[in-house]
């Protein structure tokens, strides 16, 4: 997990966009790539989530039930409309009455995953912000800020990664002070 965090912004960038730019070579290659792209997306976010949550301590961490909750509802229901119904479900005034009795679930559906999305987002904004006072000890992260950071994933990938890499660097810096600092006791 922590592979993906020490790319460089530009090569994560790249990685997360690329895919949006090949098309058409093949009907099952065209609906793998999409799929492979909002993978290393979502991997990229748990990473985050997963990696700087171990600095925190017990009493400050989010829960993190619904958090991958969320993670497993969105990779099913992304991966069956990928499959089933070619990326759309094209669901409009037209046709809308071809889904019969499941429109309704389905628009609840729809509209559960788009929260969820929405909460892993602010969770992982969350747990950066949370880093950050207890990394660098300063206050100045806004979670605000990271949440649409992550909302647009084209533009927060600039933003995002150079703070982890910051904060990932920071505390390795003050895991080696407290290593030194132990030594020093024991001596």
């Amino acid at each position: 997990m922590r592979a993906i965090l020490n790319l460089k912004h530009w090569q994560l960038f790249i990685i997360l966009s690329l895919p949006a730019f090949i098309t058409y070579i093949h009907p099952i290659v065209d609906k793998i790539i999409p799929i492979l792209s909002f993978s290393c997306f979502f991997f990229w976010v748990y990473s985050i989530a997963t990696v700087l949550s171990k600095n925190l301590l017990k009493d400050e961490k989010p829960k993190t039930n619904y958090y991958k909750f969320s993670f497993l509802l969105i990779i099913l229901f992304y991966s069956s409309i990928a499959f089933t119904t070619d990326y759309g479900l094209q669901i409009n005034t037209g046709n809308y009455t071809e889904y019969g009795i499941w429109l309704w679930p389905l628009i609840i559906l729809i509209l559960l995953v788009i929260w969820s999305i929405m909460y892993i987002f602010y969770f992982t904004a969350k747990i950066i912000s949370l880093s950050n006072i207890k990394i660098t000890g300063t206050n100045d992260s806004i979670t605000i800020n990271y949440f649409f950071a992550f909302l647009f994933n084209a533009f927060g990938v600039w933003i995002i990664q150079p703070k982890l890499q910051e904060l990932l660097s920071a505390n390795e810096v003050a895991i080696d002070e407290r290593v030194t600092q132990e030594q020093d006791r024991n001596i």
